[in-house]
């Protein structure tokens, strides 16, 4: 496949953020005297927009309760941004520059708020790596939605068959599959491999590294 435009996801595919995301969330559990819940359940819920990820933990929060938990994550999340770091992992750097020099177009597609993705990207200085970026904001329907894809083919101008998928979660497998796109699940994030390849990810892969042979001619 000759593919012009790789669509990343972002925690767990190019940015460690697990350790930061999982303190945020227990904190704000903690904060609001609601039970606070065991790591691995919170990791679960890495890659949903926010408000579901405290459904899930939660799910008797009424909605007013479900806004509180979207804001104390805000403001706990940049508390803990100064303590916690998050890093890229291997080969993110190097992976986008080959990509780029061969004018592979890159996007990002988060469930993060578009404030804090930019901020991120800022931060572990992938500023300028892009060329299209959506957040939670920018989409109607969030993952596994098609809705990030397709605003993003549309506004590069890519059609379907030219543009890969990458991203660790189920979620964003289906998110490319249901956009008729190609999709490449990476086993390091959270999603496993049997995961990955039972939502049906057209490639699965073990390093970020592996994308360039899969994309370049």
């Amino acid at each position: 496949m000759s593919f012009r435009l790789v669509i990343f996801d972002f925690d767990g595919t190019l940015a460690d953020t697990r350790r930061l995301v999982v303190a945020t969330m227990r904190d704000v559990l903690a904060e609001m005297a609601l039970p606070v819940a065991e790591e691995s359940s919170c990791m679960a819920t890495i890659g949903m927009p926010l408000r579901r990820c405290y459904a899930q933990l939660v799910p008797w929060l009424s909605a007013e309760q479900l806004d509180q938990c979207y804001d104390a994550h805000q403001r706990l999340f940049d508390k803990n941004l100064q303590v916690i770091s998050p890093a890229l992992f291997p080969n993110v750097e190097s992976t986008l520059s080959v990509l780029a020099a061969h004018k592979i177009q890159l996007s990002v597609a988060s469930s993060r708020s578009t404030r804090s993705l930019l901020d991120l990207i800022r931060r572990l200085h992938l500023d300028g790596c892009f060329n299209y970026v959506v957040g939670a904001d920018d989409v109607e329907h969030h993952k596994p939605h098609p809705d990030a894809v397709l605003k993003t083919l549309e506004a590069l101008g890519v059609d379907r068959d030219e543009a890969l998928v990458v991203g660790d979660t189920v979620l964003d497998i289906a998110m490319g599959r249901d956009a008729a796109v190609a999709t490449c699940g990476v086993t390091y994030g959270i999603g496993t491999r049997e995961q990955l390849v039972g939502e049906g990810a057209t490639y699965v892969v073990d390093s970020v590294a592996a994308i360039g042979p899969l994309v370049l001619p």
